[in-house]
């Protein structure tokens, strides 16, 4: 197939930046002949595909997502008719036939980067967004793609962002499509713990026999890192040797509260990193009590690499967990006794094993590949329906 993909960045920074990346590569693979509409792709993809430059205009994220999206629209107009599918993953205007709506509802997100907030910190939040000429933008963009008619196919990376969806913008609900994320099981898998855990460990100073937590977030205090930390603090006051470690920007504010909160000596800062493998590895659970997250690739990669994952119900890649079985799911994320508790009962080896194993096995169905397929059957489905059409 003759396929165009539509998106401001190909490459490795960020969760949509990252998979556009990927499934670029795998469908050039596998022998389609692929366009990209962006204003930046990594220098890997280009011997694979062809680029076509969307240049963007401004300083601000505002001027950028606009030049972007309505340039887009231009440069690929002309074009979109010789293409079988088009399929936009960020915030653009059209034509396409697919878009991936993987950041959520904006309004959805933006709701809950208020609820993290309390007090005077949330009122001036708000009227921040409300004075905001990038939230104007983003909604605006995001209404052109998501609004009933304006794309043929909606994928929905979780249920949840599906019902934001349809909740959002109406329509009929045939049209958004499920599809989860995909994890590259070649690239996380149990092995690394052998290769890669022991020097993680021993590089942050972790006691032997610790039961080693980790929280992986490049905004720790929307995906919970707060309530993690409290969480530690109940579950060695039960008695449970457990350590934390912090995988992204931790900020003063979480430093401070390990502090408060009596924890100080049992958590680590590991800082942002391109490769979190090391972190898996090294890792015994994930404690992951997001506030928000439409999938949660960090949770796919965990259980990819056979690391138990306790995490809340608001995180879109709870729905691929069988609750006590693969993982466990808490419903409210600001239930740290809830999350002290599912934690302490995989602080014994044996059972941290048979939920790691369980994961292991959840991941392989929901692998890269396996999305891959689900995606490239979608674009023989309307690339048939066009056809068919004309």
């Amino acid at each position: 197939m003759r396929l165009a993909l539509v998106f401001r960045r190909f490459g490795p920074r960020g969760g949509t930046e990252r998979y556009a990346m990927q499934l670029a590569g795998w469908l050039a693979g596998r022998g389609h002949d692929v366009h990209l509409f962006a204003s930046e792709v990594h220098a890997s993809l280009l011997p694979a595909v062809t680029w076509h430059s969307v240049p963007t205009r401004g300083v601000s994220q505002t001027a950028k997502l606009l030049s972007f999206a309505l340039g887009a629209r231009k440069v690929l107009g002309p074009q979109a008719r010789e293409f079988d599918v088009v399929q936009a993953f960020g915030k653009t205007v059209g034509p396409h036939d697919v878009y991936r709506c993987g950041g959520g509802v904006h309004r959805r997100w933006r709701e809950a980067e208020l609820l993290r907030r309390r007090g005077a910190a949330r009122l001036s939040r708000r009227v921040a967004y409300a004075l905001s000429p990038l939230q104007y933008a983003a909604t605006w963009a995001e209404g052109h793609a998501l609004a009933d008619g304006a794309s043929a196919v909606v994928i929905a990376i979780s249920q949840r962002v599906k019902d934001d969806v349809l909740d959002a913008y109406g329509g009929d609900p045939s049209r958004v499509r499920v599809m989860y994320n995909g994890v590259d099981t070649s690239h996380f898998h149990p092995g690394l713990r052998d290769e890669l855990g022991i020097g993680f460990r021993r590089k942050l100073g972790i006691r032997d026999g610790a039961c080693l937590w980790l929280h992986v977030a490049l905004n720790p205090m929307l995906k919970g890192a707060d309530v993690a930390m409290r969480a530690l603090g109940e579950a060695r006051r039960a008695g449970v040797d457990a350590m934390l470690v912090f995988v992204g920007r931790p900020g003063r504010r979480l430093a401070d509260a390990a502090r408060r909160l009596g924890v100080a000596d049992a958590v680590r800062f590991a800082g942002v990193t391109q490769d979190a493998r090391p972190a898996y590895a090294g890792a015994d659970i994930l404690v992951y009590p997001t506030r928000y997250d439409t999938f949660g690739n960090v949770i796919a990669e965990a259980m990819a690499c056979g690391v138990p994952v306790v995490t809340s119900g608001e995180a879109g890649a709870a729905e691929i967990i069988a609750d006590g079985v693969s993982g466990r799911v808490i419903a409210d994320p600001e239930d740290w006794r809830g999350f002290a508790d599912a934690a302490a009962a995989l602080a014994e080896a044996g059972a941290r094993e048979r939920v790691g194993l369980a994961a292991r096995v959840v991941a392989e169905r929901h692998s890269l590949a396996a999305n891959v397929d689900a995606v490239e059957a979608l674009y023989r489905e309307i690339a048939e329906a066009k056809r068919g059409r004309e």
